[in-house]
């Protein structure tokens, strides 16, 4: 027999929905280029630290600028992740004020401790770094870097992991003047020095990485992976790296190895001759030559 609910019953099933977990309705928040130069006051930077699992903030075409420090972090959660995306069809710029010798104090984005966080679609111009980041399964996707002073992706202030980072387009890194310093401006520096962080289980594919410049010693990579990194993925194939003093870090700060050894030691792969094999061949050689074989007619083998 079905009875009239009461409106305590109707109230109660109302409470039950509101408070039961995940039932927290995702917002869509919608903003607009702004300029904070002077007030530092930015509406995307506010905006974006104010995120919870589950929300969208979608940033429409045109110019977002401002002079101090811009940081977020954002944690959502493997089933509600938090997107911040460029409007459909649209171009915002995140940048900086133009400055003397391209020195910037800031980098254009510091991204902390941060977890299912997608960025999509958006421009990065300008800053020290383009993009520093920390944290664990994060997405950047199909964004664009360029014009900085030093590397483009730095992913070397604390642990990262699970990270995917594709079909971003990265150039014109390193613009920082001689006349200020020496800079390595590489497209993706993946961990840290002396393996005081760690790098694992990141997926790579997909970036257009090219006019990269360096004025130091080192840099110019457009991928340098830091020892103790591992379980990383490059799908080199599907990664374009051009116009690169280095297309890939050099020995022994790679898990992508030109020398055939990092690879053994916990990193995806390498390139090169398999040491093991080439000594014992070697000796092949020698036994010959020292039975009379010229070694200009002995073939490559």
């Amino acid at each position: 027999m079905l009875r009239e609910a009461t409106p305590l019953t109707i109230l109660a099933i109302a409470w039950t929905l509101v408070a039961a977990p995940g039932a927290a309705h995702a917002r869509v928040v919608e903003i607009f280029p702004s300029n904070a130069d002077i007030s530092c006051n930015e509406e995307f930077e506010n905006v974006a630290n104010t995120l919870k699992p589950g929300d969208e903030l979608v940033l429409h075409g045109g110019i977002y600028t401002q002079t101090c420090r811009r940081a977020l972090t954002a944690n959502g959660t493997a089933a509600q992740p938090i997107t911040i995306r460029a409007a459909t069809g649209e171009r915002p710029i995140l940048t900086r004020p133009a400055v003397p010798n391209l020195d910037y104090p800031q980098n254009n984005l510091d991204i902390e401790n941060s977890s299912y966080l997608v960025i999509r679609g958006l421009v990065f111009r300008g800053g020290s770094s383009g993009l520093t980041v920390s944290g664990l399964h994060i997405t950047l996707e199909d964004n664009e870097l360029s014009e900085t002073s030093n590397n483009a992706i730095a992913m070397n202030r604390g642990n990262t992991d699970s990270f995917v980072i594709g079909h971003n387009h990265i150039h014109h890194t390193g613009l920082l003047d001689l006349a200020a310093g020496t800079t390595e401006g590489e497209g993706l520096y993946i961990g840290c020095n002396n393996n005081s962080c760690t790098a694992s289980n990141h997926l790579i594919e997909g970036n257009y990485i090219h006019d990269l410049r360096a004025t130091s010693g080192g840099g110019n990579e457009g991928i340098e992976v830091k020892v103790g990194s591992y379980d990383n993925i490059f799908a080199l194939p599907d990664q374009r790296l051009q116009a690169s003093r280095r297309p890939c870090g050099h020995a022994p700060e790679l898990a992508v190895s030109m020398i055939g050894r990092t690879g053994e030691a916990r990193g995806l792969m390498s390139f090169g001759p398999s040491h093991p094999v080439a000594y014992p061949r070697g000796a092949v050689y020698v036994d010959k030559i020292l039975r009379g074989a010229k070694p200009g007619d002995l073939p490559v083998e």
